[in-house]
């Protein structure tokens, strides 16, 4: 199940935080205790009382749904698809409310209870590795400074008060993490004193400016950005720190395209996002590789794909529900106005490319104008795009494929020219396509086609023809159309579109045929027949 607790259609027992989980850690307990019964566990030392209570719940929970899932599906199921969901919701008596799906509101109880008891799991596994597994090894301990120090690879307090006493080690523990390669995890008992000590990430210690600099610092590091933010999101560090973020914790995304609740979808953008300085991907995705490595300050890249989809859930337009939680973000860690203007803008504006290259025109001019003066700077075109194939990538790995490619790719090729050329002085449409028109009349000259054999030819494909395509690509197929009797039958044909990397570009088909009823219906069921 890829290692993610916050798949959309989840099995109830194998998934990351599901019963299978709960019961590794009872049968440990079992074997190494005599004893199952979780209260027992407590009175013993081994859980604490939050996550007794942890197991108890998250278990009567999981029984719960399981047992109507079986009543639903009359036969034993474990995999909770979206066919069984509403249904299943409706019968646990999750209603529907004005924000949000009845659905929603039940998969959002699971997202929890399963987080919940993943970190359970987790901290009892490593709680035995430490104390059954590793008791008689000898400890190699580092001192990070007077609040931390590394034990056998894994960070620890240097004292039981230490949060208490400086709740910005909350923070720092994280940034110390992010800037060395060789801290492999948390102590069990150190998450355990995070967890107890969260009470003290509060308005005072969200706006106390030695915080936000360690955010900041966060964002900055060099090494695993992305598993200290994954951290903080399961020990419950980030969604105190950040409000907004807590509230879509399990947020469901019941639609055609998301696979993950809305914070794992943002935690696989910055994990996308950062991918884009590996080598691999200057192969993959050689214009978002050139993108990143192009920006001057990469923290603001993570701060958008943080924020852009933290409005989902609340009802209203997420991407301007967004932007205004992010622009009190950057007013608050003091980004300059024109850091702030350009995030809040990132977020606001975060579909703009994605819908301009899927649903508009882009080799028309006019549709290029638009879309480069919305962006007014290169700078600005290369966060966007950046953030757009992160974001494409991090929704369903299916939706990323050569089309898209091609289409973003020529998108953003096209504005960067307008850009560097200016917006005040933009393509006109007519005059593209009468270069066009006048450099494929003599390439057909060349070939030894006169004007006047074309007649009325020329003029059947209309202007988006010649936007469209190249001067060489129009003269091979008015060529081919010249020379075919369209009496004896319609005319087809393939252009490959080549791309800029063997991932990338097209097949077009060309076909020249008298009109008739369901022609284009017809066209797209030959194609899908030939699949």
């Amino acid at each position: 199940y890829d290692n993610v607790e916050y798949g959309l259609e989840p099995n109830l027992k194998t998934s990351p935080g599901g019963l299978r989980d709960l019961q590794t850690a009872i049968w440990v307990m079992a074997r190494k205790f005599g004893t199952t019964d979780p209260a027992e566990l407590e009175r013993l030392g081994m859980l604490t009382t939050q996550e007794r209570q942890w197991l108890e719940d998250g278990r009567r929970f999981l029984w719960w749904v399981r047992f109507g899932l079986h009543l639903l599906a009359e036969r034993k199921e474990d995999h909770l698809q979206f066919q069984y969901q509403r249904a299943l919701a409706q019968r646990l008596g999750f209603a529907d409310t004005s924000a949000r799906l009845g659905v929603e509101r039940f998969m959002h109880h699971y997202y929890r209870h399963v987080m919940a008891l993943r970190e359970v799991n987790d901290i009892l596994l490593q709680h035995f590795d430490e104390t059954i597994l590793r008791a008689r090894e000898r400890p190699r301990i580092v001192p990070v400074n007077e609040r931390f120090r590394v034990r056998n690879n894994y960070i620890e307090t240097t004292a039981a008060d230490v949060f208490a006493r400086e709740p910005s080690a909350l923070m720092e523990i994280f940034v110390i993490m992010a800037n060395r390669r060789d801290i492999s995890g948390v102590r069990a008992e150190t998450i355990r004193a995070i967890r107890d000590n969260l009470h003290l990430i509060d308005r005072r210690f969200r706006h106390d400016p030695v915080n936000t600099r360690l955010f900041i610092d966060l964002l900055k590091a060099p090494y695993t950005l992305v598993s200290q933010l994954t951290r903080m999101r399961r020990y419950g560090v980030l969604g105190r720190y950040l409000p907004e973020f807590g509230e879509v914790v399990g947020q469901m995304q019941h639609d055609l395209f998301h696979i993950y609740t809305v914070d794992a979808h943002t935690m696989s953008v910055i994990r996308n996002m950062r991918r884009l300085h590996y080598r691999s991907a200057e192969q993959d995705y050689p214009v978002a590789a050139h993108c990143v490595r192009n920006l001057p300050k990469i923290e603001l890249l993570y701060i958008a794909g943080l924020y852009h989809d933290i409005g989902k859930g609340r009802g209203g337009d997420h991407s301007e529900l967004g932007a205004t939680d992010v622009e009190q973000f950057c007013r608050r860690h003091e980004l300059s106005e024109a850091d702030t203007e350009l995030v809040t803008w990132l977020v606001r504006r975060h579909l703009l490319m994605s819908s301009t290259a899927q649903r508009k025109d882009i080799y028309d001019p006019d549709v290029i104008h638009e879309f480069a003066t919305e962006v007014k700077s290169e700078m600005r075109l290369n966060y966007l795009y950046a953030l757009t194939v992160a974001d494409i990538t991090a929704t369903n790995p299916t939706l990323w494929n050569s089309w898209r490619a091609t289409l973003l790719r020529t998108l953003y090729g096209e504005t960067r020219k307008a850009l560097r050329r200016g917006l005040e002085s933009p393509l006109d449409r007519q005059t593209s396509i009468r270069a066009c028109q006048e450099s494929a009349l003599e390439k057909l000259r060349d070939r030894g086609i006169d004007e006047a054999e074309l007649a009325g030819l020329w003029e059947i494909p209309g202007d988006e023809f010649f936007l469209r395509h190249t001067p060489r690509q129009v003269a091979d197929i008015v060529e081919r159309m010249h020379g075919h009797d369209i009496a004896a039958g319609p005319l087809v044909m393939a252009v490959d579109l080549k791309g800029q990397t063997p991932n990338e570009g097209a097949t077009e088909i060309v076909l020249y045929t008298r009109d008739e009823p369901s022609l284009f219906a017809a066209s797209v069921a030959a194609i899908d027949q030939l699949k």
